[in-house]
Order: structure tokens, then C-alpha cells, then sequence
């Protein structure tokens, strides 16, 4: 609940995830969002392990690092990825 929480608070629900990521004004916006987006669903994985095993415990992942892990072109079809996404959700 507290992740559909979090969205709720950045994007109002998530079908204004797509919407805010394709009307954005500036390249660092949208970026920036992608950034957020990926953050948050690849750390989900992290939370549910770290649940069920409470004794291996793994650090989450933040934001700078998915930048840094994420190559420029891998941007673009992440972005794409998200809007098939919210168009398959509509």
C-alpha cells in the first residue's frame, strides 16, 4: 500500500504516470522522472527479498545509481517501454 502511496503523492494515480512523463517540458524533467520510475519498481524486488529474508537483507537502490547504470540510449527505450505500458493500461 505504501508504494501505490508514494505514486499517488508524485503523480496524483498512476494513470497520470504516462502523461507526465510524455508532456514533460525539458529533457532534464522527463529524465528525471524515468529516473524516479525505475528506481522505485526495481527497488519493489529489493523489498520483497529483504521481506522474506530478513537475515540477507540488500541495500536499495538509488537514484544516482540507476543513472549511472542506465546508458543514454537505454533511456529512450525505457520511455517507450512505459508509454506501451500506460497505453495497454488505458
Amino acid at each position: 500500500m505504501e508504494d501505490f502511496l508514494q505514486i499517488a503523492l508524485r503523480y496524483g494515480s498512476l494513470d497520470l504516470i504516462g502523461d507526465r512523463i510524455a508532456n514533460s517540458k525539458d529533457i532534464a524533467s522527463t529524465l528525471s522522472e524515468i529516473i524516479w520510475l525505475v528506481t522505485f519498481l526495481a527497488n519493489q524486488e529489493i523489498l520483497i527479498h529483504n521481506l522474506k529474508n530478513p537475515n540477507d537483507k540488500r541495500d536499495l537502490l538509488a537514484g544516482k545509481e540507476i543513472e549511472i547504470l542506465t546508458k543514454p540510449q537505454d533511456f529512450a527505450k525505457i520511455n517507450a517501454a512505459i508509454t506501451k505500458a500506460m497505453n495497454l493500461g488505458a
